[in-house]
């Protein structure tokens, strides 16, 4: 990855207030700038450094990126670092091959979710069972519409399963 794609990946991780997102039992987390090489092990390259991309239908490609991961499943959140907007994605693993589901059409879309949803997270938070609260109607209307706006309505069900319970 060229070193201005490198910076641009690292402006917008910097924009995020909360690196664990979620509310209730179900989240993800996105990796801090220094740890993002790290992130990449068992996508891209193995841990003696090996390429794992290929070409190849179900194969990790070059262009992916991974810069987090969901809590329950460790599934991985990867931007396309080919797309000017870095458009991001998630794709089960352990089912033997990659297939990627986008979750916003752009990075910056994510990261203004992400935002939100920390802001919610900590508003509706009940300090004594240190449990999550569920969010009120208007909470959730507020948040779609968001999502909508943000994501430009892509993969609406990876957001309703995670955050409109």
């Amino acid at each position: 990855m060229n070193e201005n794609r490198r910076d641009e990946i690292h402006h917008f991780l910097n924009k995020l207030n909360e690196r664990e997102i979620s509310l209730g039992y179900a989240g993800f987390t996105i990796s801090r700038n220094m740890h993002l090489e790290d992130m990449q092990l068992g996508y891209s390259m193995d841990s003696n450094g090996r390429s794992l991309v290929g070409t190849n239908h179900g194969e990790w490609r070059e262009n992916w990126f991974v810069i987090g991961y969901h809590d329950e499943s460790g599934d991985p959140i990867f931007i396309d670092i080919n797309k000017k907007s870095f458009s991001v994605y998630t794709a089960e693993h352990g089912i033997g091959e990659w297939n990627p589901k986008a979750i916003s059409s752009s990075f910056i879309g994510f990261i203004k979710i992400s935002n939100y949803l920390a802001e919610l997270s900590k508003r509706t938070e009940d300090t004594l069972t240190n449990r999550n609260s569920q969010l009120s109607i208007v909470d959730k209307i507020i948040l779609l519409i968001k999502i909508l706006y943000y994501t430009k309505r892509i993969n609406i069900p990876f957001w309703f399963g995670y955050f409109l319970k």
